[in-house]
């Protein structure tokens, strides 16, 4: 379906820069330009009238997931982003953005949390505006297998750990 050009009337121009100096989004002026996309909104304010970048008009700093994650740790409750997912209808990629940003002025890294074997640890956020913690040095070669093989002799029912105080009883 091919659909009809329409020029740009100077009306159109005149409001697309008064729009374009305000801050919010573009699309929540779209119902100005009736029959132009967001697209051609933007592409009229770039390419045809020179207009500036709006990077720091782009869109509202208001977060409700901001709102929530300060409730939730000014409540006392302290965790990992997953953690904080849990309690709060936010998702744990919008947590994890909001904290990293506002490290050291609201949130603080109260401790760290062991996600797998080696050296993978995860940030334990908890409000205020303390020092963080600094996260655990990494484990040598030697003591991660030092760990797995422990694992595996529970695993496989060869740990005992009275062996050391039965042979102490019979002596």
């Amino acid at each position: 379906m091919k659909r009809d050009w329409r020029a740009w009337t100077p009306e159109e121009d005149a409001l697309l820069r008064e729009i374009w100096k305000k801050p919010g989004a573009l699309k929540w002026s779209g119902d100005l330009f009736p029959g132009r996309t967001v697209n051609a909104i933007r592409f009229r304010g770039h390419v045809g009238l020179k207009l500036p970048r709006r990077a720091a008009l782009r869109a509202s700093t208001y977060s409700w997931c901001e709102e929530v994650v300060d409730a939730a740790l000014k409540a006392g409750f302290v965790g990992t982003v997953f953690q904080i997912a849990e309690v709060t209808p936010a998702s744990h990629q919008r947590i994890r953005q909001i904290v990293r940003a506002k490290e050291g002025e609201k949130y603080y890294i109260a401790g760290w949390e062991k996600r797998t074997n080696g050296c993978d640890w995860t940030p334990k956020w908890a409000w205020g505006d303390e020092p963080s913690v600094p996260k655990p040095a990494c484990q040598t070669r030697s003591q991660i297998s030092k760990r797995y093989r422990a694992r595996a002799k529970l695993k496989l029912g060869q740990f005992n750990p009275f062996a050391t105080l039965a042979q102490q009883v019979v002596a």
